[in-house]
Parts: C-alpha cells; structure tokens; sequence
C-alpha cells in the first residue's frame, strides 16, 4: 500500500508519497511539487455539474478538478509547495468539516467533496462563510492537510462545549455544531471589546471531535513580524499619496486590500 510522510528542510515542510504500480492518490491540483518514476496523472470523475464546479470553487475553496495519480511503476510523489506552516496526515473515524484550501492529498481515492454553508456571522469570527463536507465510503485515513502549526484535538460528549476565537480550528466531524457569538451579552460586550467566539457543542449520543492549532509553527512565528512591518508601512505610504492626490482613487488602497496582497505574495 501506497505511504505519505511528512518531512522538513529548515524550517519549511513538504509531502512525499511513494506508491507501487497501479496504487494511487487524489490531490488537488497546485500542490504537486516534482515526481520520479512512472506515473501518470487524469481529472477524477465527478458528478457535479459545470456551474456546480465553479461555484463550489469560488465558494467554497474546492477546486474544480481534482487530479487523481496513479504509479505505472514504483514512484515519489513530492508535494508542496515547502512551507513555513505544517503539512499534516490525519485519520478521520467519522466524515468531517474541514476550512477550504486546506486539503493536500489523499490515499483514499474515493473522497466525495461538498461546500457546506456555515452563514455570515462567520465572517465576524474570521472563519469563512464557507467549509468543505468530506466524506468516503472507507475510514477517512491518510488525508493531508495543511495549517498553520500542530495539531490537537479535543473529544466531545453529549453536552460538551469547546469554544475558540479567530481560525484556530479547521475541522470537526459532522455531529459537532457550530456556532458563532460574542463572549458577553447585547450592547456592552460590543462596547467593551469583546469580539466573537466560535461554539462547538455535541448534541448528539456519540462522540464527536474539534481539531484545531493553538500556536502556530515556528517559521510563521519568526516571519509574521516582518510582515506586520511591511503591511504598516505600505499602508502609512499610501495613506500619504492618497491625501496627496485625493482625486486619483488608483493610487491607494484599503487596508483589507493590503492584507490580501500581502498574504499573496508571502504565500504563493
């Protein structure tokens, strides 16, 4: 049977897989590195329509094909790109949630993917209004996936709650419940500061689970300073030119832009 590992060069991780002849895997398309072998790569079948495909994808993050390899020899598979964040193997019991882009690769061929809508007070948290439903006939095993550090996961019973700001959790299986609020209650949480949590609560009579990353790894430790820096000081220049030439609106953009421009740049 087909194996993944993870591996590390400084402070950047990457995946190899090395498979036998007629073993395959599915990725998405983007994260192939380089190969050697024989092998050979085709779009899986799917049964989602065009509009579908391009939705999802503008949507949810799912890409429209995903790629299936298959070894016509012994091969290895490298995936990346390297990165500063963790590239890491999980073993799903049960079908799951995870955010979008966050998938790799898989040994299980036969995943299903669909956008599953989590609503707008999402946005507020910094979760996307969107996540992916992930689902196999067989044990969900051998998924990569990539985040931002280490992984942990919480186990919940009936009853049991698991709260988290911002990102820090990207999947949970399908009997976990999400829900976004604030930490206070009406009008004084919002003027004191309090921002919004995520709530993830198991209402159901088996177990579920929330996997997450406290910290994030120690190369994004190291650079998220430096881009901090970079955004401040781009978005100070072009606060400058646009009081400067008030009437030409191309010459600055917001601070959300920013962000978004920065992240590109450093990520891709």
């Amino acid at each position: 049977m087909g194996k993944i590992y993870v591996k590390k060069n400084g402070h950047t991780k990457y995946v190899v897989s090395n498979l036998d002849i007629n073993e395959q895997l599915i990725m998405e398309p983007g994260r192939f590195h380089y190969g050697k072998g024989l092998f050979e790569y085709s779009s899986t079948k799917d049964k989602r329509s065009m509009l579908q495909k391009i939705g999802q994808k503008a949507l949810g993050g799912i890409d429209i094909f995903m790629k299936t390899v298959t070894a016509k020899g012994p091969c290895e598979i490298v995936f990346g790109p390297p990165s500063l964040g963790n590239f890491v193997e999980m073993s799903f019991n049960k079908d799951v949630y995870i955010d979008p882009d966050i998938f790799v690769c898989s040994l299980d061929t036969g995943i299903k993917f669909k956008t599953h809508n989590r609503g707008f007070l999402k946005k507020l948290s910094g979760e996307s209004m969107f996540e992916i439903d992930i689902s196999s006939e067989n044990e969900l095993r051998n998924v990569v996936v990539h985040v931002d550090g280490d992984v942990e996961k919480v186990v919940l019973q009936r009853g049991d709650n698991f709260i988290a700001s911002g990102t820090m959790v990207f999947a949970r299986t399908k009997n976990i419940s999400m829900k976004t609020e604030t930490m206070g209650k009406g009008l004084k949480a919002r003027v004191t500061g309090e921002g919004f949590v995520n709530k993830f609560s198991n209402e159901s009579d088996t177990e579920g689970e929330v996997y997450f990353v406290p910290f994030k790894s120690e190369g994004l430790q190291l650079i998220s300073p430096i881009i901090d820096t970079i955004v401040r000081q781009v978005s100070r220049n072009c606060s400058c030119k646009s009081t400067a030439n008030a009437s030409r609106t191309e010459d600055w953009v917001s601070d959300s832009q920013l962000l978004m421009l920065s992240n590109d740049s450093f990520w891709q």
